[in-house]
């Protein structure tokens, strides 16, 4: 039970450092400054990183549960069938949705496009941000060369 809950309260903390970031990006027009986004950001990905690190080392695959008292008929409509669904609930779908929605526009694709026309405007995507991230690569590469940074940033052994 101890490993279920620390589960628990990793996957709530998760949604909420993503529904944080999220609101932030929503919310704020301009966005927040770059760094705040960032750290919010890097706390989603860390908690992912622990909370996938802990699905890994854990022994939930294998584990069965079942009530120490058997549950009367109306409580099970109301805790375990809700624990034995497998269907995504309404906040995904409809999240889901709204992102492809939102992805279909910005990709400018038709209606209903034939799955070869997505997967041909997707790859020119990941193309375009390869080049992108590379030219970036490149460019801080480039500064690195041109100015000294150890220099400004170094302090004197006194201070």
């Amino acid at each position: 039970i101890a490993s279920l809950e620390s589960i628990k309260f990793r996957v709530t903390q998760l949604i909420d450092s993503i529904q944080t970031l999220a609101w932030q990006l929503e919310a704020f027009h301009p966005p927040p400054p770059w760094p705040d986004l960032l750290a919010k950001y890097a706390v989603v990905m860390a908690q992912t990183h622990n909370l996938s690190r802990a699905l890994a080392s854990s022994t939930l695959a294998s584990t069965a549960l079942h009530p120490r008292a058997p549950l009367p008929d109306a409580s099970l409509d109301g805790s375990l069938i809700p624990l034995l669904r497998n269907q995504q609930t309404t906040d995904v779908l409809r999240a889901e949705s709204a992102s492809v929605r939102r992805l279909t526009t910005a990709l400018k694709l038709p209606e209903d496009p034939p799955p070869h026309a997505v997967l041909d405007v997707v790859s020119e995507v990941v193309a375009a941000h390869d080049a992108r991230a590379e030219r970036a690569q490149r460019a801080v590469a480039m500064l690195r060369e041109k100015y000294d940074w150890r220099v400004r940033v170094a302090v004197d052994p006194e201070e």
